[in-house]
């Protein structure tokens, strides 16, 4: 998606779950974590009024990435300051800018990396961010029925001829039974050690009036 406006207005639906979630980790930080990254940060709304607002008084510096030029532009026209900026950036990325290696104390991501193609690329590229003895939370669906109606609807010439497939949502343990100890396994392949991996509900309410844009 590269509308901003229309991201922010539909993205709404999010992000009371999202901040209870993150309020849940936020008490495990012990004020050492100088320098953060957000991963897939959109438009900036919540990576600003969530994230920064959050962390502000502990931190030197909050970096958000995106791949979306617009999502950029739009995130340091409305929300960067003095701590805050957003570079663009795709997650997959064969070469990540120098000075990101090894940088951040602690990496954020939140309804990104279901779009990520190829998760090992991207992981390793996390881990190549992180500083030593860095963390990170990283939150985005293992499950999702609408994606199922979605690659449903898009299996059909009619609507697909709209989307081309590399730009569909990539659920990757959208048919797992236990997603968890799949994704666990997964990141000691790549060198991240997890501490908690869980499968939360996470009920998405989107009313009449959103979806008809008034």
């Amino acid at each position: 998606m590269n509308n901003p406006q229309l991201y922010e207005r539909v993205g709404k639906i999010l992000d009371d779950g999202t901040e209870t979630i993150l309020k849940k980790y936020l008490s495990s930080f012990n004020g050492s974590e100088r320098k953060i990254l957000d991963i897939g940060s959109g438009p900036g709304s919540f990576t600003h009024k969530s994230l920064y607002f959050n962390l502000k008084d502990n931190i030197d510096e909050m970096v958000g990435i995106d791949q979306s030029h617009n999502m950029v532009m739009h995130s340091n026209k409305y929300y960067a300051n003095d701590k805050l900026s957003f570079r663009q950036l795709n997650i997959e990325a064969n070469d990540i800018p120098t000075e990101f290696l090894g940088q951040f104390d602690y990496i954020f991501s939140f309804w990104a990396l279901h779009f990520v193609k190829d998760y090992e690329k991207a992981f390793r590229n996390i881990l190549k961010m992180m500083r030593p003895g860095g963390g990170a939370l990283l939150f985005y669906p293992a499950h999702c029925v609408l994606y199922d109606v979605y690659k449903t609807v898009w299996s059909k010439p009619c609507w697909s001829k709209f989307i081309p497939e590399e730009h569909l949502m990539n659920v990757p343990y959208q048919n797992c039974d236990r997603p968890e100890i799949m994704l666990k396994q997964f990141l000691k392949t790549i060198g991240l050690k997890p501490k908690v991996c869980e499968v939360r509900n996470f009920p998405v309410t989107l009313s009449k009036a959103l979806a008809e844009g008034s």
